[in-house]
């Protein structure tokens, strides 16, 4: 098998003009491949020291084993440049695919060539590997002997061998078929085989004739389905004389009228009363005329959770653990209680002579004298270490600095 593979298109050609669409194979042929390539329809040979391999895989299978693969060797130099090797297909690999008996398989076919570090390789084209019909290991098929006719005499059975039933080598004639027939036909009950233990051996049916009489003993009998009047069963017409009836009997479901029940042993003004197995005649109870006749009745009172306006309570005192006491909006004050700091005596904390200051929300509380802020200054405070209460401010001097002892009556502006 020759192909051609056009250097600029990569694409694999069956002539020098014409693209294949694909290839086909034989499983186990082990043939000559020769590949030629081509630039602008010319022959080219590849560059001295290039490698050439053509290889076969699986559909699909592009990084599985090689199915077939060959390094080509190149003849020739030029335009007659050839790239030749052999492409066997009689592989374990092909084996193993073809190990289920399938028609065919498809596969991919590429050619790679290799110069140096630079690798070329043509487009894979779509391969088609036939199985194969003759292996070597069938064996020959027996040859059948000739058609038996009344001159192969030698082929004839004999009547012996007809009778006997167990030759497979001669033909049989028609008076030959009527004696083994003759012979192999079962000549009394014993003989017959296969026959049933239990009779009858399947389902079936009988005509009433095929029973004896049994036509006779049918006649004049009714029908399987039909009616009787009321005459036709003796007494019953006086058995149902007199008695409640639709027709001449009473219907399944009916009622009556109150006029229809007896006294049943009751007494004047009594009424039927359910004892728990029958109805009974008792007098009426006229209603429950005493307490402990009552039933369901509650055994404290109220009987439910009620609630009462406060003008329902006219007299008595309420424990105080009743009423809300506290200090918001919805207590009650009691004697004892305090307004913000301020006792129920007027003082604030029990500290005489300390000033009163607001503290959060504006709310009154004990303050403190002192010199740092937040409290209040006494009478007989100084102000700052230099400045006394007494002798007054004489002079003022700038400075860069406080001296070390300043005067007392120096008033000093650090500039």
């Amino acid at each position: 098998m020759r192909i051609f593979i056009d250097l600029d298109s990569r694409r694999i050609l069956t002539t020098a003009t014409r693209p294949a669409s694909r290839l086909e194979f034989k499983r186990r042929d082990n043939d000559a491949f020769e590949v030629q390539f081509l630039r602008a329809g010319a022959v080219q040979e590849l560059p001295e020291g290039t490698v050439a391999r053509v290889g076969l895989k699986a559909t699909n299978d592009f990084a599985g084993e090689f199915l077939a693969t060959d390094t080509l060797a190149k003849s020739g130099t030029g335009l007659n440049a050839i790239y030749s090797g052999e492409f066997n297909l009689n592989t374990t690999a092909l084996e193993q695919l073809f190990s289920e008996e399938p028609q065919s398989l498809t596969a991919m076919l590429e050619v790679q060539w290799t110069t140096g570090t630079q690798v070329g390789s043509s487009l894979t084209l779509p391969c088609v590997v036939h199985n194969d019909v003759i292996r070597g290991d069938e064996g020959d098929p027996s040859a059948l002997p000739l058609f038996y006719t009344s001159e192969t005499s030698d082929f004839l059975a004999t009547q012996a061998q007809a009778e006997d039933g167990q030759d497979n080598a001669t033909w049989m004639s028609p008076l030959r078929t009527a004696q083994a027939i003759a012979a192999l036909a079962a000549s009394d009950w014993e003989s017959v085989s296969d026959k049933p233990t239990t009779f009858p051996p399947a389902a079936h049916t009988h005509e009433i004739t095929d029973t004896t009489g049994l036509q006779a003993a049918l006649a004049g009998k009714a029908a399987a389905t039909h009616y009787h009047t009321i005459p036709d069963t003796t007494g019953l017409q006086a058995a149902l004389d007199g008695k409640q009836a639709t027709g001449n009997y009473a219907p399944a479901t009916h009622t009556h009228s109150l006029s229809d029940l007896s006294e049943s042993g009751a007494g004047f003004g009594q009424v039927p009363v359910w004892d728990g197995f029958s109805w009974t005649p008792a007098d009426p109870s006229g209603g429950v005329s005493s307490w402990n006749d009552l039933t369901d009745k509650p055994s404290t009172f109220p009987p439910s959770t009620h609630t009462h306006a406060a003008a329902d309570t006219t007299s008595g005192t309420f424990a105080l653990a009743r009423i809300p006491t506290g200090t918001t909006s919805s207590t009650v004050a009691l004697g004892n209680h305090t307004h913000g700091n301020i006792s129920s005596t007027g003082s604030i904390g029990s500290t005489s002579g300390v000033p009163i200051i607001t503290g959060s929300s504006g709310v009154l509380q004990a303050g403190s004298f002192g010199t740092t802020a937040g409290t209040f200054a006494a009478g007989n405070h100084t102000h700052s270490n230099y400045v006394t209460t007494s002798g007054g401010i004489t002079a003022i001097a700038v400075v860069s600095s406080m001296p070390a002892t300043p005067d007392p009556n120096t008033l000093y502006i650090v500039s």
